[in-house]
């Protein structure tokens, strides 16, 4: 509101001012004095205002609301006669059960007031005789609100001399604004916020590895890392996961797997799936440009593979030169990976160059460095050399191609990097007559659209999706169970003799039989990896291995389990490893106690109180934007614009600094992305939408038994009772009875959802506008308890029958 407004509201209410009778009945109070000043002078219309709405507790004069969001309440008093505000007391601020209350009208007309509030959920309340008026809070932390303060106005001359304070009070621009909020309302109640942690000895203790791992480390870094390395051609070729193969549709996964960007049609981008032998249309076009290259006025071409992070574009352009042309002795490749480069654009020319030398040197040199000295070259870092270079082996007959990997991948610290890149690689091509294969991400091309920099290009483009995760998991696992039948092999590998054989043997068939998609638990522990991964299948491959050495996977119990089955019993007979087993293996790691500064998963309970005492903003932030996933921008699909959300947030008494931290967390651990597509982005972002890891975590994940088990000990609480007994149950390793320490952590996670459910409940309490705000629904807790129980239930039923 413009000064010229609120210098307009002030004219008319001076005129209002001169014009009050001293003596006016109830409803006299109203029509001439209450509703002019509401309407005429502080910006309120009719449509605000509902007048007489009926409730439990009686009639309410007024409610004022914004966008049908009711602000406060009013009871209105006669003049004069109803309640007077002794002339003595001068100050504006006053407690409310302090000496303003020994005025027994006052006093009477203030519990009314709140009565109505509470009842109709609003947070402020009005008393007026239109002459004064006391304006207080209703809700209060502990429902203590009689011991905070109100804001008082005399009389019609205390209002005329502080209009201002007036209007940044009760005018519907003080109401919309928040400056109703900060007059009326106190700083948030700074809770002692203590974690059980915070009394443990040495919280960082680690819980080492378990009785395998020093067995089968060798073999993970050997089979289950990328298959680049040239050693691992043979488990590149037996382990490649192709395009649309053996994809399971089981609903219960479907989001583990890729889908075209909404705009693939419009830029012609094309999914494309490998045989056994070939590799589909990326292949055919790879021919069609290697036939341009041999007309006698040789042409370059350009490609673009498109796909997320740890889709597998490298893994696919190593097999598709390793394996599927490796017969081709014509085709040569040369690879850039700029995962691995300077970030500086000036020397992007620099490190194409010296990538194209150094794979040569690796590759080529031997079988062509005769030919090369048969006509004076030598292979220099440098265009002139590099053209010359190009130039004789094209001569020779042979099909060359350049690699540029990770082109985007310094798009966030220079916004020009990606542009740069893809300039110079349409001029090369030209210039030397190459077949230039980009890879990237959908979003950093869709950028580039944007910007115009692809207008000139029309380059054949190529989506990879995430490869299935249960079928890249078997087969190398099933590919580890071979190389374990080759003492040969182990012990190229291993550099020796591989102990405990039999064990680490017995281990990968436990995993094999049980993370399966047609054994229910299996198809659980597949999507939580794969969810809380991201559809990263780099990821998704550190969190098993993670799981495969940590400490705190119990492989004696699995192997003393599984060595009662008859060897010959069918996969369900079998040794099924537990879904809270994997879960607590991957967020421990190999540490003894959960703290977030040391684990790749998110405590959603967190709170930060130099912005908030709520325990819910994580769940708040993933539950709007989760009601949002088919919102729709130009950019793509579940993109909410970040003022919306922090306006929504404020209506809901959210302030936009918990937003703002809420939302630098959940994208730090790949629960929301902006539209810049840099992690640690949110201050040149536009827009953010909760990603497939956001979803498993707010739909399943934060109601999972063992993430509650383990969150509890790093969360900060405000009820010294509850951390004295949480501390108290923290450490249960050194129960032997495996009953018992179930026990202690059903016992102790009970203790947390309690908790929870009061500090809920306590939230609600003490923000009405949580009730009705689009950003404060839903609750929590109770879902989350009822999935806790279930799984209780279903944990001592499976413990029942193992003894």
């Amino acid at each position: 509101m413009s000064r010229q407004d609120i210098d307009h509201a002030f004219e008319c209410f001076k005129k209002l001012a001169h014009s009050i009778i001293t003596t006016l009945s109830e409803s006299d109070s109203r029509a001439k004095i209450i509703d002019p000043i509401f309407k005429e002078c502080l910006g309120w219309s009719e449509k605000d205002i509902t007048r007489e709405e009926h409730i439990h507790a009686g009639f309410i004069d007024y409610i004022f609301k914004i966008d049908n969001r009711p602000i406060f309440v009013l009871e209105a008093k006669k003049i004069g006669s109803s309640f007077t505000i002794p002339l003595a007391l001068n100050k504006r601020r006053y407690r409310i059960d302090g000496s303003i209350s020994t005025d027994k009208k006052i006093k009477e007309a203030i519990e009314q007031a709140h009565k109505y509030s509470i009842e109709s959920g609003t947070r402020y309340a009005v008393v007026t005789n239109g002459k004064q008026f006391i304006i207080f809070e209703s809700f209060k932390h502990g429902g203590k609100w009689r011991e905070s303060f109100c804001t008082v106005f005399r009389s019609i001359e205390d209002i005329e001399k502080n209009f201002t304070v007036f209007w940044n009070t009760l005018s519907k621009e003080a109401a919309i604004s928040g400056s109703l909020k900060k007059s009326i309302s106190e700083e948030p109640v700074l809770l002692d916020f203590k974690r059980p942690l915070d009394f443990v000895h040495n919280e960082d203790a680690s819980s080492g590895k378990n009785i395998l791992a020093t067995h089968i480390s060798p073999i993970i870094q050997h089979i289950f890392t990328d298959l680049t390395d040239d050693s691992r051609i043979e488990i590149l070729r037996k382990c490649y996961v192709r395009q649309k193969q053996l994809i399971h549709t089981d609903k219960i996964i479907e989001t583990s797997f890729d889908k075209l960007p909404h705009y693939a049609k419009h830029f012609d981008i094309n999914w494309f799936r490998e045989s056994e032998a070939e590799s589909g249309g990326f292949q055919l076009s790879f021919e069609k440009c290697r036939e341009f290259l041999r007309t006698q006025m040789p042409v370059g071409s350009t490609i673009m593979l498109l796909g997320g992070i740890g889709s597998g574009k490298t893994t696919f352009i190593h097999h598709f030169f390793k394996v599927v042309m490796a017969d081709r002795k014509d085709v040569l490749w040369f690879y850039v990976d700029f995962g691995k480069s300077h970030p500086d654009p000036n020397k992007i020319e620099e490190t194409i160059y010296n990538s194209i030398v150094q794979h040569y040197d690796n590759y080529y040199r031997e079988r062509l460095e005769g030919e090369l000295k048969s006509v004076g070259v030598s292979v220099k870092p440098d265009s002139q050399s590099i053209l010359i270079f190009f130039s004789i082996l094209r001569y020779k007959g042979y099909a060359i191609s350049i690699v540029l990997d990770n082109v985007d991948q310094h798009s966030y610290t220079s916004p020009l990097y990606q542009e740069r890149v893809f300039e110079f690689a349409q001029n090369l091509t030209d210039r030397f007559k190459t077949i230039t294969i980009l890879t990237l991400r959908e979003e950093s091309f869709f950028r580039s659209t944007r910007s115009g920099v692809l207008d000139a290009y029309n380059i054949p483009k190529f989506h990879i999706e995430s490869p299935n995760f249960e079928q890249l998991l078997r087969n190398r696992i099933e590919y580890t169970l071979s190389f374990l039948k080759d003492d040969k092999e182990i012990m190229k590998v291993v550099k020796g003799t591989l102990g405990k054989k039999d064990m680490v043997e017995l281990f990968f068939s436990i995993i094999k039989n049980s993370i399966r998609i047609d054994r229910r638990v299996g198809r659980e522990i597949l999507k939580f990896i794969n969810d809380v991964s991201g559809g990263n299948m780099r990821q998704a491959l550190r969190f098993f291995n993670t799981f495969m050495t940590s400490g705190n996977t119990d492989i004696g119990e699995m192997i003393d389990v599984e060595m009662s089955v008859p060897p010959d019993s069918p996969p369900f007979y079998h040794y099924q490893i537990p879904l809270h087993h994997i879960v607590r293996s991957i967020i421990l790691e190999d540490y003894r106690y959960y703290t977030s500064s040391h684990s790749h998963i998110i405590n959603l309970f967190q709170v930060n109180p130099q912005y908030t005492n709520s325990h819910f903003i994580h769940l708040r932030v993933l539950s709007y934007l989760h009601r949002r996933t088919n919102y729709f921008i130009a950019l793509d699909k579940g993109f909410v614009d970040i003022n919306q959300i922090i306006e929504s947030a404020e209506e809901a008494g959210v302030n936009q600094k918990a937003v703002e931290d809420s939302l630098r967390k959940l994208s730090h651990y790949g629960l929301v992305e902006y539209d810049n597509q840099n992690k640690d982005g949110y201050d040149t972002a536009i827009y953010v939408r909760i990603t497939t890891t956001g979803i498993y975590y707010f739909e399943r994940l934060v109601q999972n038994f063992a993430y509650l088990g383990l969150m509890l000990g790093d969360t900060p609480i405000c009820f010294e009772k509850t951390v004295q007994s949480l501390r108290r149950l923290l450490n249960v390793d050194y129960i032997p009875d495996k009953r018992e320490r179930m026990r202690i952590r059903f016992e102790r996670t009970e203790i947390f959802l309690e908790y929870l459910d009061k500090m809920e409940e306590e939230e609600f309490m003490s923000n009405p506008e949580l009730t009705s705000s689009d950003f404060g629904q839903p609750r929590f807790t109770s879902d989350i308890s009822n999935q806790y129980y279930d799984q209780k239930q279903y944990i001592q039923d499976k413990l029942g029958r193992l003894t």
